[in-house]
């Protein structure tokens, strides 16, 4: 893939593999800019046949920096997992050879994506849907397409805040049940809803705090 340069000069003014669309390539990058605030997020398209921008983008957390975001608008719709260390590389789930690889130091912080077999034609691209997925260019025999190797979310549970305040989410319970529970000393208050699995309110306390001997914190694993 070619990118696109302004040059003036011999200075490139803007190139267009440094502003990504709704796809990632290897070595493009997702940028933020700590002193500034400045980002590159990938940006939806609206749908699948319509490349003007969408309702969703993904980008670094400004909060969290070593964490990946889907925004919905404005509000968050899914959030990957906290990485330490000063270079990290998560691979992405079911072995598919791709990894993203966070990059950091006083003033910016990249994530860049690449593979680990140079054979591999891979792109990694944010659905009209809000699906952040790696797809793999496949080919065999008279048969040419992009094949889906990695896709996040995929489970109720994997989106942000599913079950609403102090609710949690069990991706092994029953399926044609609701996922959804309240941790321990907490109720929900809409038992029709939570019933069909609907959990928008999340939970409320079953009785106020009162600092009283007795009350105290709960283990809560998983």
């Amino acid at each position: 893939v070619e990118s696109f340069n302004l040059i003036f000069g011999v200075d490139i003014l803007w190139q267009s593999f440094d502003h990504p669309s709704d796809t990632l390539l290897p070595s493009m990058k997702l940028s933020l800019n700590k002193i500034t605030g400045q980002q590159s997020r990938l940006t939806s398209w609206a749908a699948l046949d319509d490349p003007q921008p969408g309702m969703f983008s993904a980008g670094i957390d400004p909060k969290v920096p070593l964490q990946l975001i889907i925004w919905k608008g404005n509000a968050t719709y899914w959030r990957s997992a906290v990485q330490f260390g000063k270079e990290v590389k998560r691979y992405f789930r079911n072995q598919s050879g791709g990894f993203l690889s966070y990059n950091f130091d006083a003033n910016e912080i990249d994530l860049t994506f690449g593979v680990s077999n140079s054979s591999l034609k891979p792109r990694v691209v944010l659905s009209p849907t809000g699906e952040l997925n790696l797809q793999l260019w496949t080919e065999f025999d008279t048969i040419k397409t992009w094949f889906k190797a990695w896709e996040e979310p995929i489970n109720k549970c994997d989106f942000y805040a599913a079950c609403g305040p102090y609710g949690a989410c069990d991706k092994n319970s029953d399926p044609l049940s609701s996922q959804c529970k309240c941790l321990k000393g907490f109720r929900t208050e809409l038992h029709k809803q939570s019933a069909q699995g609907d959990w928008p309110g999340g939970c409320v306390r079953e009785k106020a705090l009162a600092c009283d001997k007795g009350e105290v914190f709960s283990m809560f694993e998983m």
